[in-house]
């Protein structure tokens, strides 16, 4: 009897995936055709444990002609395809074939677009979806064409096409598989080749995926540019993933008005695309705009179910909820804070970031009774992969106590790795380099327990010559090594300042306050106040950060973030005057961060300043015209108003003028 439905595959060296692709039809498709184009590993062997044929196939650089092959050798009235390192969930397929057949009875499609979900980063903690035929007639017309990133078409018709509520898991784009595969390499080579014949939209598109995997910002935009220049119309089902591209680079770059202006074209255009509303919330983070970001987020969140997603589905629940919990931990709001972090959590219990977020705020705010009893409720606490990842992260945190009573309590095997972190944290120097001598430094970088700065601070900690020596040999990303030996060079002068301010930051996590004091006599030629400062108040200690940015000869050095954290600790000291003489300071300079504007108002208002208050939202809302959380400030001093202290010059016409006015009047207050 003619199978209903066959399963056709092109597979070279799939020996690590190709099961849990093949085990999860087995006993639904009745017939699986596996095409090898040229194995060496044992990817043939295991085909042929499930496989109604295997077929062997000179690869010619060419996917469509691949595919077509496998199809001249299928049986099937329908046919669905798949790579190895994909797979279904058993029982949606078998729902799925049983809907096809019903719905054939009373319509003729030719295919079935089905949906994607691409599991992204180290460990899938990042979700990436898209809509793609998967489904189609054994019917000698409809045939695939293009190298790469292939397409159906039906031969002397146009393509008729259903939706089927069907997902096929992708972890292929995971970071080792790519490393592993080369497959941006070969794949950028393949589109090169499809571009000398036709310079098609959707391969510009796939082009500037290729450049991205990579990293390469710059030519990924400017390959998304080309695509949606090339588009054949707006309409074409990935033109607002290209969109979407096209504004995450432009983020990436920083390139933030850039991006504020595709992302509102596109919003007005896809009213529904929960991505551009998202990217948006995110623009507004990146720019500490928490409560635009936050008005969006939690707008998205509540109405969900009004849209749908085009990039990732993340944009809906994930991405929201995590900088829901990024919003709440900078306003201090822990609660808050954790509960949005939780909710992330829920999407991959192994996410190691959110992970890190909540413990390091529990670790915070929490007696260590009640963060213990925390831990042991966690839901999935006995899986030995989140065991380990909860070691880690509270290894990274320093909680050194709290990670040997869990591996008391649940007879934890410690690799040489592990012990190094272990011994270095404890201040066990000699033992965490015994483990140097007789292991390789690859062993104790294993398993992400440690990296190249911890043996780093092994080293300045012990002062061992020879520790300097083999980390010269093994590391070129240590440069700060060469610093600190004084074989130091001027042109690599930034490179240093971030990796000195990396290992002072982990000295602070690790509780070394000696070698963080170390270190900082050691770097006084490097002239990093300003970033010292910032690191210090972002770790909680503000009154020696206010001492670093008072040392400062010219103010005019001052950065943003030094100039937000200097105004946040005067108002914390009830010192209002002098902190609103840094925010016009800092406005006067140019440094017209929102935080600084808010933080002024703010001020302003408390001040009872309320006429001025007025004019400064007025310029604010200038710099930000978008800002909704402005306009509302705006409305309200419309509608509700305080009595009002006397200023000078009240008929203020320019911004440099009230700027001017207020700050004179702060000094004069002095």
């Amino acid at each position: 009897m003619k199978p209903y439905i066959s399963l056709c595959m092109i597979v070279k060296n799939e020996e690590k995936v190709l099961r849990r692709c093949l085990d999860s039809v087995k006993n639904i498709i009745e017939e699986i055709i596996i095409v090898d184009t040229g194995s060496t590993d044992n990817t043939k062997q295991i085909a042929l444990d499930y496989a109604t044929e295997v077929f062997d196939y000179k690869w010619n650089n060419n996917f469509a002609d691949a595919r077509n092959f496998a199809q001249s050798k299928a049986n099937g009235k329908w046919i669905i395809f798949l790579d190895a390192d994909e797979f279904v969930y058993s029982q949606n397929l078998i729902n799925k074939i049983n809907e096809m057949k019903e719905i054939e009875k009373t319509k003729k499609y030719d295919a079935f677009v089905v949906e994607q979900v691409n599991f992204i980063g180290n460990s899938g903690e990042q979700v990436t979806n898209c809509s793609t035929i998967r489904i189609y007639k054994n019917d000698s017309s409809i045939k695939f064409y293009r190298a790469i990133h292939e397409q159906l078409i039906k031969m002397g018709g146009s393509l008729s096409v259903g939706v089927m509520d069907l997902n096929i898991y992708h972890s292929g784009y995971l970071v080792k598989t790519q490393k592993e595969k080369k497959k941006t390499d070969r794949n950028v080579n393949l589109i090169q080749r499809e571009l000398k014949h036709d310079s098609h939209g959707f391969d510009y598109y796939n082009m500037g995926n290729e450049y991205h995997i990579q990293g390469n910002i710059e030519e990924a935009l400017n390959s998304y540019k080309k695509a949606y220049i090339n588009k054949e119309h707006i309409d074409v089902i990935w033109v607002p993933r290209v969109v979407e591209r096209i504004a995450t680079c432009l983020i990436q770059l920083e390139r933030y008005s850039d991006a504020m202006e595709v992302l509102e074209d596109a919003e007005l255009y896809w009213t529904n695309i929960a991505d551009f509303k998202c990217l948006k919330g995110q623009l507004f983070v990146y720019e500490h705009r928490y409560e635009d970001a936050e008005s969006i987020f939690l707008e998205l969140i509540a109405n969900k179910r009004n849209f749908q997603t085009k990039h990732s589905i993340n944009y809906l629940e994930y991405i929201p909820y995590r900088y829901l919990g990024e919003i709440y931990e900078k306003k201090q709001d822990t609660i808050n804070a954790i509960k949005y972090f939780s909710l992330a959590l829920n999407f991959n219990d192994q996410d190691f970031y959110i992970l890190k977020k909540i413990y390091n705020l529990l670790v915070k705010n929490e007696e260590k009774n009640n963060l213990i009893t925390f831990i042991n409720n966690q839901p999935n606490i006995d899986k030995p992969i989140n065991r380990l990842l909860l070691l880690k992260a509270l290894l990274d945190l320093g909680e050194i106590e709290l990670v040997e009573h869990y591996v008391d309590k649940w007879n934890v095997s410690c690799s040489a790795a592990f012990l190094f972190k272990v011994y270095l944290l404890k201040g066990e120097y000699r033992k965490a380099y015994s483990l140097i001598e007789e292991n390789s430094f690859d062993i104790i970088l294993e398993g992400g327990w440690n990296e190249y700065t911890d043996i780093l601070i092994l080293a300045l900690q012990l002062d061992e010559p020879q520790l300097y020596s083999d980390l010269l040999i093994s590391s070129h990303e240590v440069e700060s090594l060469n610093y600190f030996l004084n074989k130091f060079n001027e042109y690599n002068i930034e490179k240093i300042k971030n990796e000195v301010l990396y290992i002072l930051n982990k000295c602070i996590e690790y509780q070394k306050y000696d070698l963080f004091e170390q270190v900082i006599h050691k770097i006084s030629s490097l002239s990093i106040n300003v970033e010292l400062g910032n690191l210090l108040y972002n770790n909680g200690f503000k009154d020696l950060a206010l001492d670093f940015y008072l040392q400062i000869d010219d103010l005019i050095k001052l950065d943003e973030q030094a100039y937000v954290n200097i105004i946040e600790s005067f108002i914390e000291k009830d010192n209002k005057n002098e902190a609103l003489n840094f925010a016009f300071m800092a406005i006067e300079q140019d440094k017209i961060d929102y935080r600084i504007f808010i933080l002024a108002i703010r001020i302003l208002d408390e001040m009872n300043i309320q006429d001025d208050k007025d004019k400064l939202v007025d310029i604010a809302i200038k710099y930000y015209p978008g800002s909704k959380y402005l306009n509302v400030l705006k409305g309200e001093l419309k509608t509700s108003r305080k009595p009002e202290k006397d200023l000078k010059n009240k008929n203020i016409k320019s911004e440099r003028e009230l700027l001017q006015n207020i700050n004179s009047l702060m000094k004069s207050q002095l």
